[in-house]
């Protein structure tokens, strides 16, 4: 852990974030009313601040107001797209002396101005409406964006109420920067490392596992700490079963490796991750022999606002008496600045779980021993077990995926583009990311654009800086915003043009490189998994 938090602090020290999108100008706040009085609702916003002036953006060529940064139950969160048509230039002469809205309905009032020095917003009925059912989470948010510009303050000092139904705030210093407007996340099957074997009798090291976690972690603070960091092949179980007579263990808790990580990851990110792992399984079961050995885990910047596992198609879990660990989907919903983004990631089956069986499996273990594994109903009798899984996550996604901003869908999942498990995402119009930002296609020669291939059961080439990868079986999908959302949702593509040092790429695609040389050890380990990953920066705010 020495050699992991010194590495940590050097990274720290190179987390000067690049600009957001847009143009940020955080101001000063003068006033934030919020008042929830029976059918009637209103909003008075004033922000003060010498850096409003001229020369000012054309509101005309797309403008919002947005309210809150929480998408918790009671918190206020609003999103208002302003008619162009509505704005006109102040005396005829916009970029000089500003802009003024009026907008008027059945439904209610907004008016707004922007000038010299100052920024006014006043509504009423439903242009005001937020919901106001708890005291707010502070600071309390307000952003005005006018074409590329993006004015926000945050009211979070001096509170005169805070209560179900009325929010008052005065005097708000101007904030050190605008909420993230970017979504950030990588992705990697970590490698549980069992099939390693272990050193001695009754212990395994599962291929490096302590030095593997450490190289992760640096890789996550090198890119600056992703908002969501979703990981596979999570150990838990004391024990596994390698064959009828051999047992490796116990096994070292890839949880608690990861958390015993998680104090000196806030120290170097600025912030605590959340965790994610093992939350109550829809339709609920006691049995934990489905689970131990290959969970699912999300760590979260920003809070976590629901989560749930999902139970996926198996041949092995259907087999009584077998104790093998099964395939389910983790989903959560994050509390991100940006609006609430849905997150859903799994681990798809591989041949060694029968993937390649039909949906419908008979499983003859000799000696009178068969198993038969109905297909569910929601799949076909033609497909096979993994394509079936792959049709249960995006229906689980369409079943959970309820609010206007993106989601997410990451994983393992053991299928290369093009495959049937592939286009039950692709086919619904949801967005492989990393081929969208303009990247290669997995080149088998050379690995590069590959995810997958490096031998998972020695340690050969984990400490080879060779790449040996072969196939891009690793995946973040994107599902598009609703029209209403303001995101943008630009994915960055790999060049990181935005500097914010995510981009939409490989993830852990070189071998180590926080250290000059890597290999057996006591040389640092090369590669902190026999997977590459993914990453995704999508830009919301344009």
């Amino acid at each position: 852990m020495p050699r992991l938090q010194r590495a940590l602090g050097l990274l720290a020290a190179l987390s000067a974030a690049g600009s957001a999108a847009g143009v940020e100008r955080p101001v000063a706040g003068q006033k934030l009313a919020l008042g929830s009085f029976g059918p009637v609702s209103t909003l008075d916003f004033v922000a003060r601040d010498p850096r409003i002036g001229a020369p000012f953006a054309d509101p005309r060529r797309g403008s919002a107001l947005r309210i809150g940064a929480s998408s918790a139950e009671g918190r206020c969160r609003r999103e208002i797209r302003l008619d162009p048509d509505a704005w006109f230039a102040w005396r005829g002469r916009g970029a000089e002396r500003g802009y003024v809205y009026l907008h008027a309905s059945l439904r209610g009032l907004l008016l707004a101005r922007i000038r010299e020095g100052q920024i006014r917003v006043l509504a009423l009925g439903e242009p005001a409406s937020c919901e106001l059912g708890a005291p707010q989470s502070l600071p309390l948010t307000v952003e005005v964006r006018a074409e590329s510009d993006r004015f926000c303050s945050a009211f979070g000092g001096e509170i005169e109420s805070n209560e179900a139904g009325s929010f008052r705030a005065r005097r708000a210093p101007a904030p050190a920067a605008c909420d993230d407007a970017d979504v950030t996340v990588a992705n990697l099957n970590i490698l549980h490392g069992f099939a390693c074997g272990p050193p001695m009798p009754g212990t395994t090291d599962q291929c490096r596992l302590s030095d593997r976690l450490d190289l992760l972690f640096q890789h996550l603070v090198a890119i600056g700490c992703p908002d969501i960091v979703t990981l596979q092949e999570n150990v838990t179980r004391e024990v596994v079963q390698r064959s009828a007579t051999e047992w490796v263990g116990p096994l070292t808790s890839t949880r608690a490796e990861i958390e015993a990580r998680l104090a000196g990851a806030a120290q170097a990110c600025g912030f605590p991750y959340h965790v994610v792992f093992d939350p109550p399984m829809e339709p609920p079961r006691a049995d934990d022999a489905i689970k131990g050995d290959d969970e699912e885990m999300i760590l979260s910047r920003h809070p976590v606002l629901r989560s749930e596992l999902r139970l996926l198609h198996s041949a092995l879990f259907a087999s009584p008496g077998l104790e093998f660990s099964s395939r389910h989907a983790l989903y959560a919903r994050i509390d991100h600045p940006a609006g609430p983004v849905d997150v859903f990631t799994a681990h798809l089956a591989s041949n060694g779980d029968f993937a390649r069986n039909p949906c419908n499996s008979v499983l003859d273990f000799g000696q009178g021993f068969v198993a038969v594994v109905p297909c569910p109903p929601e799949c076909e009798a033609s497909q096979t077990v993994r394509e079936c899984q792959a049709r249960q996550l995006a229906l689980f996604v369409e079943e959970r995926h309820d609010v206007a901003m993106a989601a997410v869908i990451t994983g393992d999942f053991n299928s290369e583009p093009g495959s049937a498990a592939y286009q039950e995402f692709a086919g619904r119009g949801w967005i492989d990311s990393y081929l969208a930002a303009g990247n290669p296609e997995c080149d088998p020669g050379t690995g590069f654009g590959c995810t997958s291939g490096r031998v998972d059961d020695a340690l050969d080439q984990l400490e080879s800086p060779a790449s040996n990868q072969q196939a891009r079986i690793d995946f973040t999908f994107l599902v598009p915003p609703q029209e209403v959302s303001l995101c943008a949702a630009e994915i960055d593509p790999a060049g990181d043009p935005d500097r914010d040092r995510v981009a939409t790429r490989i993830f852990t695609d070189q071998p180590n490189p926080f250290a000059p040389a890597c290999g057996p050890a006591p040389l640092p380990i090369c590669w902190p998994s026999d997977h590459e990953g993914s990453e995704l920066d999508l830009n919301c705010a344009r």
